[in-house]
């Protein structure tokens, strides 16, 4: 394992020339990956090996959809090991995105890669030394998204007595039909666990579940989950349960070759501002090269000469949409100050069906919520409208210009209360 010291002095020589290691890793990847079908209907009339300029002038920007054929043809079996088609690398198997940015999960091809696992392994050996240097137990709670978490916490806030009822008898109640999953959990318990049932039903009992995370798991030191973009919706309710635990953003991709693109002009780890915003490109060791990610970044300083950049939000997809994911989370952030309810999630979506296209906001109330009691419907009809006008002017200035030209109808707010 790496030693904390020997970390801190590979990070700083890392960032000290983040230039030139930026530049070794695309080189390190064009070598190894040159006679890939992608890269050679942009790069075989080269026959010198390609350098970054080279590269960058001759590879266009990609996206899912310069990807979909071949991946196709790799689901497919179609396979010519002569001629790789986006990886020399031995394919492994393939996996689902989340489906968070756009409304079908796409389906990814996951290579073996030596260089990545190297990359990644050292990565690793670095969060554990950190954390070694920092805490003598180390133990988390990970998630790759915010909203598995919350779901799972509130799962355990309505269900905690159930729970502590299994724990006692060391059987799982009627409720749970599966029966490979009952014989699964009686195993595991390998009887009655009383004293763990007591201890959890005293812990569940209290009223206020901030920072229960450390009294159910007094050794969890931090939370790992993505809690940007779509998912920062959830991280007011994450921090309320973790209380003083730390919440680590979760890793998405990992990468070492990060270009940037403002207002069309390519710009290196050399080349970038702060104060400036840019959206990620990557070429990656797993087959994806000049890859447009979606993200919008701002640079926010530099660590030696390395940036440190700030999620800001998802680029629009297309020149059509409305809203951009930044505008809706403002705006709802807001409303849930003007309703003073608590909104459990959110979601939105534009319908270009009808005309003028409308945009339509789903929002989900927790239970015990004023505005959607059935006896008080009608006194807060007035100051539903309200708030929802209030959604509505947070849309933002796309939103705005579109709908002062008549380009987008009136906003339609849908309303559903979590038992």
């Amino acid at each position: 394992m790496m030693a904390y010291d020997d970390l801190v002095r590979n990070l700083e020589e890392l960032t000290e020339n983040a230039a030139h290691h930026q530049l070794q890793t695309l080189h390190s990847i064009l070598q190894h990956q040159a006679s890939v079908s992608y890269l050679q209907r942009y790069l075989s009339a080269s026959d010198a090996p390609v350098d970054a300029a080279t590269f960058r002038s001759r590879v266009p920007l990609s996206s899912y959809d310069d990807y979909f054929h071949l991946i196709n043809q790799l689901a497919n079996g179609d396979i010519d090991h002569h001629q790789p088609l986006l990886s020399a690398d031995p394919l492994l198997c393939f996996f689902y995105s989340s489906g968070t940015s756009t409304m079908k999960p796409k389906l990814i091809p996951y290579f073996d890669s030596a260089l990545s696992r190297a990359a990644s392994y050292n990565a690793h050996q670095g969060s554990a030394a950190i954390f070694r240097k920092n805490f003598d137990t180390i133990d988390g709670i990970r998630a790759a998204y915010a909203a598995g978490l919350i779901r799972a916490f509130s799962m355990l806030e309505s269900k905690w007595e159930k729970l502590c009822d299994d724990l006692e008898s060391g059987f799982p109640s009627l409720e749970t039909a599966d029966a490979a999953m009952k014989e699964s959990v009686v195993e595991f318990l390998g009887g009655p666990q009383v004293d763990l049932s007591r201890r959890i039903r005293e812990i569940c009992a209290e009223s206020n579940w901030g920072g229960i995370l450390s009294k159910l798991w007094p050794n969890a030191r931090y939370v790992k989950a993505v809690t940007t973009g779509s998912m920062k919706q959830y991280y007011p309710k994450l921090k309320h349960y973790a209380g003083d635990v730390m919440i680590l953003g979760g890793r998405l991709l990992c990468i070492r070759m990060l270009p940037g693109y403002q207002l069309g002009y390519p710009a290196t780890t050399r080349g970038v501002k702060v104060g400036k915003m840019y959206e990620v490109a990557v070429t990656t060791y797993r087959g994806l090269y000049r890859y447009r990610l979606g993200d919008i970044v701002s640079v926010v300083g530099f660590h030696n000469s390395s940036p440190l950049v700030e999620f800001m939000m998802r680029a629009p997809k297309t020149a059509d949409e409305i809203i951009t994911e930044k505008d809706l989370t403002s705006a709802v952030d807001s409303f849930q100050h003007s309703t003073a309810a608590e909104v459990v999630e959110f979601a939105s979506f534009s319908d270009f069906e009808l005309s003028p296209k409308q945009l339509k906001v789903f929002i989900e109330f927790r239970e015990g919520c004023v505005f959607l009691q059935e006896e008080k419907l009608q006194e807060s009809a007035a100051a539903l409208r309200s708030c929802c006008s209030s959604l509505e002017n947070g849309m933002g200035e796309i939103y705005k210009v579109q709908r002062d030209r008549g380009e987008v109808g009136p906003l339609v707010v849908s309303f559903n209360l979590l038992f």
